[in-house]
This record gives C-alpha cells, sequence and structure tokens, in this order.
C-alpha cells in the first residue's frame, strides 16, 4: 500500500494545482480532531450550549484555539472544496470514465453544506439560533413533504430542546459518518482512473511521482493552512453573537456567508413564486452539478474549445459571488421567506366568525406575510395557535372570541404594559410598522377550533352540582337570590350562547 500510493504517477508532473483534493482532506482531519475535542466539553442542551463554548473559550487552556481551529477550519474547508471544483471543472477532469468520481465529489459538496448548517446551531446563540430557524422554515416549503420535513428537523412545531439534540446528532455523527464514506468513495474511484492530468496532450506524455515532488508541495500547501488557520484563530476570534433569545424582535436573521447567494436569490421569489425560489432554485443546481459529466460528453477538455460549458460554468460563479456580496451587504428590511411550523396555511376568512365572508386577495397576502412575522418575531415561542405553538401565552385563536380590535392589538404590541402592568410580554415598537400592521391581520384572521373552544369552556365551567342536589330544598325564590347557584345555573344554561369573562359565547353577544 505504501509503494501504491508513493509512487502513484502524476501526468505531466507534480503542480499545486493538484494539492486541492488533499488540502480538502487535511482540513477534514482538522474537523474531526478539534470536533472530538470540543465534544469532551460541550452539553448539548439549550440552557447550557453557550456556556460551555464560552467556558471552553475563556477558561480551558487553549480552548480559544481549538474553537477557532473548529470554526475558520469549516470556512477553508467550504472554500477549498469549492476551488478544487472549479480546478476540476475547468480541467474538465469529470469526463469520461472519471464520471463516479465527480459524482462522489457533489455528494460531498451537498454533505459539506449540511455539516456547516448544523453545525452553526450548536453554539446556541442568536446568528445559529435564527439561521437554523429560517433554514428549517425554508424546509417546510417543500411540495408535499414540507411539513414532514420541518418538523423533522425540529423535533416538532417550534425550535426547541428536540432541534438541538437533532442537530447535534447530525453534525457530529451522521453527517460525518457519510461524509466519511464519500470521501473513502472519492479515494477509490480517482485510484481506479487516475489522475486527468494537464488537457494538452503534450504535457501529459510526462508523468511524474507522488513522491517525493507532489507530496513536498501538499506538505507545504498544509504547512501553509495551519499557519493560516491559527492565525485566525488567535487575532480573529471565531464570533458568537450572545445567547440565543427566541424573544429578540430586534434581531434580523441572514444565514452563514456560504447560504448568502440563496438568501439573495430568494428575495426574487414572492408570495406563490416562493417555492420556486426555496426548493426549484437549489434543485436545479444540484441537477445542473450531476448532470454535468453525461450531457458534456464530447471528449475535449481544452477550455478554450468549450466555449458553452464554460461560459454556463463562469456566469454560476459570477452569479454566486454577486449575490453573496449582495447578500452580505444587504440590510434585510424584510426578513426572507419563512414559515410557520403547524400553522394552517389555508385561506383565512374575515374575522374568524363562522359563515364569515372570503378575504379579499390584497388582505389575504397581508394576513400570510403575518404569519410569516409569527414565527420570525418569535411569537410562537409563547403563544400557541389551536393548540401548536407555546405555552406561555394564551392561545391566540381562543382571542378572537374576545373581539379585540385593530388597536387594541397595536397598542398591544407597542406597549404590552398599557393592558397589563404586570405581565412580561415584551414590547414590538422596534418592528417594522408594515410588520406590526401584518401580525395584526393575521391575528384578526385566527379562528378557534371547535375542539379548543370546547376545552376553553370545560375550564371555564365551575364543576359545581345545581342547588337543589347539594342544599336543603327551599323555595324557588331562595335559589333565584343565591348568587352562587345562579352562577351555575348561567354555565350549565347560558354560557354557550353568551359566554362569560370574553370566553364561550358562540351565538350571542
Amino acid at each position: 500500500m505504501v509503494q501504491q500510493g508513493l509512487h502513484e504517477p502524476v501526468p505531466g508532473g507534480a503542480r499545486f494545482t493538484y494539492v486541492l483534493g488533499s488540502a480538502t482532506l487535511f482540513l477534514f482531519i482538522i474537523q474531526l480532531v478539534t470536533g472530538v475535542w470540543q465534544m469532551f466539553y460541550y452539553a448539548p442542551t439549550v440552557d447550557h450550549a453557550y456556556s460551555s463554548v464560552m467556558y471552553l473559550r475563556l477558561h480551558v487552556p487553549f480552548g480559544w484555539l481549538i474553537h477557532g481551529l473548529h470554526y475558520w477550519g469549516a470556512q477553508a474547508f467550504i472554500v477549498v472544496m469549492g476551488l478544487h471544483v472549479i480546478r476540476v471543472f475547468i480541467w474538465a477532469s469529470y469526463k469520461k470514465p472519471r464520471e463516479l468520481t465527480w459524482l462522489f465529489g457533489v455528494g460531498l459538496l451537498v454533505t459539506a453544506a449540511g455539516l456547516v448548517f448544523t453545525g452553526a446551531l450548536l453554539p446556541w446563540d442568536t446568528l445559529g439560533y435564527w439561521a437554523a430557524e429560517v433554514g428549517t422554515s425554508i424546509a417546510g416549503t417543500v411540495p408535499l413533504i414540507g411539513d414532514f420535513s420541518q418538523r423533522m428537523l425540529r423535533g416538532g412545531a417550534t425550535m426547541s430542546q428536540l432541534t438541538l439534540g437533532r442537530f447535534f446528532v447530525m453534525h457530529v455523527v451522521l453527517l460525518p459518518f457519510l461524509l466519511m464514506l464519500l470521501i473513502a468513495g472519492h479515494i477509490v474511484a480517482f485510484r481506479q482512473q487516475g489522475s486527468a492530468g494537464p488537457w494538452q496532450e503534450k504535457k501529459r506524455r510526462f508523468s511524474g511521482n507522488f513522491w517525493p515532488d507532489q507530496l513536498f508541495k501538499d506538505v507545504v500547501v498544509m504547512a501553509g493552512l495551519t499557519i493560516l488557520l491559527v492565525g485566525l484563530s488567535a487575532f480573529v476570534r471565531a464570533p458568537i453573537t450572545g445567547q440565543a433569545d427566541p424573544l429578540n424582535t430586534s434581531y434580523a436573521p441572514k444565514p452563514e456567508w456560504n447560504f448568502l447567494f440563496l438568501y439573495q436569490a430568494l428575495k426574487a421569489f414572492k408570495g406563490s413564486w416562493e417555492p420556486l425560489g426555496t426548493v426549484g432554485l437549489p434543485t436545479l443546481i444540484l441537477l445542473g452539478f450531476v448532470s454535468l459529466p453525461f450531457l458534456d460528453r464530447r471528449p475535449e477538455r481544452n477550455p478554450l474549445k468549450r466555449p458553452v460549458v464554460m461560459s454556463l460554468g463562469f456566469l454560476f460563479v459570477a452569479g454566486v459571488l454577486t449575490l453573496t456580496i449582495l447578500g452580505a451587504v444587504s440590510t434585510p428590511s424584510a426578513i426572507p421567506p419563512a414559515h410557520a411550523s403547524g400553522l394552517s396555511s389555508t385561506g383565512p376568512t374575515q374575522g374568524g366568525g363562522q359563515g364569515a365572508a372570503t378575504v379579499p386577495a390584497s388582505e389575504k397576502n397581508l394576513i400570510q406575510q403575518g404569519r410569516h412575522q409569527f414565527v420570525n418575531q418569535g411569537c410562537i415561542a409563547c403563544h400557541a395557535i389551536n393548540g401548536e405553538g407555546g405555552a406561555v401565552g394564551p392561545d391566540l385563536a381562543l382571542e378572537t372570541q374576545k373581539g379585540r380590535s385593530s388597536a387594541w392589538l397595536m397598542a398591544q404590541l407597542m406597549d404590552p404594559r398599557s393592558h397589563d402592568p404586570k405581565g412580561f410580554m415584551p414590547s414590538f415598537a422596534k418592528v417594522a410598522l408594515a410588520h406590526r400592521q401584518a401580525l395584526v391581520a393575521y391575528l384578526l384572521s385566527l379562528k378557534a377550533s371547535p375542539e379548543l373552544i370546547a376545552k376553553a369552556q370545560a375550564a371555564n365551567r365551575p364543576k359545581l352540582p345545581l342547588s337543589g342536589e347539594q342544599g336543603p330544598p327551599g323555595a324557588a325564590s331562595k335559589m333565584i337570590g343565591d348568587a352562587r347557584n345562579g352562577q351555575v345555573l348561567f354555565n350549565q344554561y347560558c354560557f354557550d350562547c353568551h359566554g362569560r369573562d370574553a370566553v364561550g359565547g358562540l351565538a350571542d353577544p
């Protein structure tokens, strides 16, 4: 095995352009070592994840270096892998008979993106929390399986301990195992067919050895990467944005820089076109990568003689870079598409009452935006809609039975203590007016389910027997004059139509 590895022929001789594959493998090994090291200190719980990461960074000797190497190593891993893909594309090394090597490489690229996505949440800081919130919400837009995908990722309707646990398992077990399998397949497929070498036939006639020429260049690049990563870890500490606060309404989420091009592209798809951006565009990109060696089947490898393919590749790279830059410098006045977990996406009706009129299309769009804001602003962490969501505050579908006006709801968002001085609901005064208006429109459109109404009625109806069953027999006037028994009679015979304390009452005022 040593002889086979060291004396592998290198078409065209040793080159620095050949080091990208070895550098990618080297960075993955750094990720494995530093990842396992961090697991000795990391606590995958929502109340201790952030503090355990900060303990590693601040108190463990050289913990800042281990954390920094893992963070910056992940960024370098994506960059170097991307450069490797570009080099293979330019040299047309994906063509027959190396299609399988290319497909393994595409799988590695997708799995690496999954590792970046799942790893961002693990510190349970603000950036990672909202990136995962937006990402899992986008997963909910997938046709047919969207709701299942979202609940599978989150472990339920909302971001919770189950979400962190699932991301932790994916990041430290499932995806690394899959990545190792793909790396093994990639290397085996590469060794079966060998290096494609330069596209010039004249240069391919000359062959060098992996040892010592190419290995020397690999070691030089690995040493340079190590110095770079240690320098970044020491002088540009890995960013962390404070412990996640689902009620922080002032934070405008953005994804990791690796996904900024998709984030920016999604802004072009609004309303009913949204699934084309959240599902169609990534699928189209993935299909383009997978089908490339089967569509570009000409044996010609010179990039100057492949104008169509090279032009498409150039446009794709230029588009990704442009969208990434625009996404980085943009201020998200409108939060990117995110869909409420467990909230009905069916068209609402005016006022939520029985037999209410259908909402006009313009208002329905406003209500849809409000439904997004209900999740994006963290409302669902405290409030439920027909039992789906948090349990800190009241179920807002039931609150519509109280006949709240838009002015009352807007005042509640601006200054919650004006209605309840002892309440702890945060103010949403810093949220954009358009977002608050959409949120109010959504709240006014809610309709309580019959099951929720029945449950509320049962909870508010005292479990007391009638006077004739519990007290000594007496005149009817005595029962009428007894306030306590009057309340019992009201709950027995009047509650379902008229309600009490703004609960119940479906027919009469």
